[in-house]
């Protein structure tokens, strides 16, 4: 379905599923596409000596829009598929959801960082007026893909809510007992059950340690290092039959509080919303 004139703003209430995966095909496509231009743009702007004139907070900002870029294909891709194999769950949603949420994020700091420093802004320099599409070209990707909130909030509506993926037991004492099945498992972190994939959350978990020497700075070692370790309890967890919620929801709050970068700010909340936990 063609999307509104105002980024977040395209109505879903009456979209049928099939326009709602149309969308999201063309969001994954979209995503692949600003990938690979940023990445080119960026290799061949250091090859020419400009990389070096594009302010801190702005180039950090494009690295970013590349990492979070291919995380959204992938992500967009996840949820295509379940909708093909009529297996949409509320991890679908909160994927979809998250993807919309950062848009929003991303697109307030592209426009507030671009002008907040102007004065390498050298209209008559081609490798500027390169530099410069990169922001135009970042920003409308995120403004359109802001609409995924929406799409999110009617995704939901076709949530197989009767699964018998996971089931679980509340005891006399109210502590809950895991009856995991296959690679599935049931987390109650915030007083919500939510059935996560244990290969997508150690793929997510994985993925997450292999950025952390880029998301510290030399000064942040103890901070670094203890993400790590927040990360490997969160890793140690999900591997047992019956993981314990509290450790969970520790090691959560526990790197939500670290201080680091847009990309581990962004990497820690797409974590945290995938196992059901909401910061405050």
């Amino acid at each position: 379905m063609g999307q509104g004139m105002f980024g977040g703003a395209t109505p879903y209430e009456n979209q049928s599923l099939k326009e709602i995966q149309d969308d999201i095909k063309k969001w994954e496509s979209y995503s692949n596409e600003i990938n690979v231009l940023f990445s080119v743009t960026l290799k061949e702007l250091e090859d020419r000596k400009y990389k070096q004139y594009i302010p801190f907070n702005i180039l950090a900002l494009f690295l970013d829009t590349i990492r979070t870029t291919m995380t959204f294909s992938h992500d967009f891709q996840v949820i295509s598929s379940n909708i093909t194999n009529s297996n949409i769950t509320s991890k679908d949603v909160r994927l979809l959801r998250n993807i919309g949420k950062l848009s929003v994020e991303y697109n307030h700091n592209y426009g507030k960082e671009y002008h907040s420093e102007t004065r390498w802004h050298d209209y008559e320099n081609p490798e500027f007026r390169r530099a410069e599409k990169l922001y135009q070209d970042g920003r409308d990707l995120f403004v359109t893909l802001q609409d995924a909130q929406n799409a999110a909030a009617r995704l939901e509506d076709y949530v197989d809510t009767e699964s018998s993926r996971n089931t679980f037991i509340v005891n006399g004492t109210g502590h809950t007992i895991q009856q995991g099945t296959g690679n599935r498992m049931t987390v109650n972190i915030e007083h919500n059950s939510t059935t996560i994939d244990r290969e997508e959350a150690n793929r997510l978990l994985t993925q997450f340690l292999d950025k952390l020497d880029e998301y510290f700075s030399e000064e942040q070692e103890q901070e670094r290092d203890d993400a790590k370790d927040y990360i490997e309890v969160i890793q140690d967890q999900i591997a047992k039959e019956d993981p314990k919620n509290s450790m969970l929801k520790t090691a959560l709050k526990g790197l939500v509080a670290l201080n680091g970068s847009a990309g581990f700010a962004s990497s820690v909340l797409t974590i945290s919303q995938f196992f059901g936990f909401t910061p405050n």
